[in-house]
Order: C-alpha cells, then structure tokens, then sequence
C-alpha cells in the first residue's frame, strides 16, 4: 500500500478474502499460490499448484528470501550469484560486483 487510505484499506481487506483468492489462483496460467487456508484446494487448475498450496497451507513456518521481492532480473542473477558464491567463496567480491551492475540496469 503506498498511500494509507481508506480505499486502500477496503482494497488489501478485500485482495485477502477467498473469494479474492480464488478469482488468483483460478486464472489460467497465472502460477498463483494462495496461504489463505479457507481457499478450497479443489480450486487449483493443476496438480502441481494444488501440491505446492496444499504444503503452503500445512506448514507451521513459511520463509521467503530477498529474491522474493527483486525484479526478476535481478531475482535470477541474485540465486546464480548465491551458487557462486557456494563454488567459490573466495570470489565474493567479485559476485558482489556483477551482483551490483545487474541492480544498475535492473532497478
């Protein structure tokens, strides 16, 4: 929400509900997964969505990382920076580099 208002209060009150969800998840192709436990896991148009939102809604702990958050462009250089920085530590300076020219045109 960037401006706290009333509207967009009664917006984000409503994107939560299942009916909201529902609409998400049941669109074609949209890769939508919902943590709202109160949308029926029938309503998901593949097995691999029903799957992943059936262990969504049964875990007692969901965590995300920064990546999450990143455009995708950035997203993806950030998770093949962080197998690089597995293979060889010693080189994190240098993925921090790429890391920061990738964010330049990225953001």
């Amino acid at each position: 929400m960037f401006h706290d208002t009333p509207a967009a209060r009664e917006l984000i009150a409503y994107l939560t509900t299942p009916q909201a969800q529902e609409a998400w998840i049941s669109r074609p192709d949209s890769g939508a997964i919902s943590v709202n436990q109160k949308v029926p896991l029938s309503d998901y148009p593949d097995h691999v969505s029903h799957d992943l939102a059936e262990d969504l809604t049964g875990a007692t702990d969901v965590r995300f990382d920064a990546s999450d958050s990143m455009p995708q462009m950035m997203g993806n250089a950030f998770l093949g920076a962080v197998l690089e920085y597995l293979d060889a530590p010693s080189q994190l300076n240098i993925i921090l580099r790429g890391l920061d020219q990738v964010r330049k045109a990225a953001y």
